[in-house]
């Protein structure tokens, strides 16, 4: 009984390994999308920009895929909070044992290490762009006036 106990313990620790190694691969995508979504923002490359959201969203997509697979995990485990939730991780700990267990906090640490640095560029690149938004308003806003004031010359 002790066995199939390590068995599923081992087999369930690789399951959240996996999920946890395909986080890390989609953060570092979505990292590199970001870079490659400030540098169009920077040289005010609309186009360029649009196909890089497009892209992320690819990534997105995945990432919301394995929610799922993490919620099917809680399920499995019979918990009702997911992964964020302290129930979830007792439970994992409880399964995998303690080294396991703490082999799983390492990496889910480097996931929030890696998730909070995205979200941290991402909003610098928002902030760029809102900053060159207010520009080309401005200049749109500036050209209506002159020709407004052209019109009030007969121009």
């Amino acid at each position: 009984m002790l066995t199939l106990r390590a068995d599923l313990g081992d087999r369930l620790k690789g399951e959240i390994e996996g999920l946890i190694d395909q986080e890390i691969v989609i953060y570092a995508a979505l990292g590199k999308l970001v870079d490659q979504e400030a540098d169009c923002v920077s040289r005010r490359d609309m186009d360029g920009l649009m196909d890089v959201l497009s892209e992320k969203q690819t990534y997105i997509s995945r990432q919301e895929a394995l929610l799922d697979c993490w919620k099917n995990v809680a399920f499995s485990l019979g918990v009702d909070g997911g992964r964020e939730s302290a129930a979830f991780w007792a439970a994992i700990a409880d399964r995998v044992g303690r080294k396991g267990y703490d082999d799983l906090v390492l990496k889910v640490n480097e996931v929030r290490r890696m998730a909070g640095t995205l979200l941290d560029r991402e909003r610098e690149v928002q902030r760029e762009l809102e900053a060159h938004m207010e520009e080309i308003r401005s200049k749109l806003m500036q050209m209506r006036t002159g020709r407004q004031v052209l019109r009030g010359y007969g121009g």
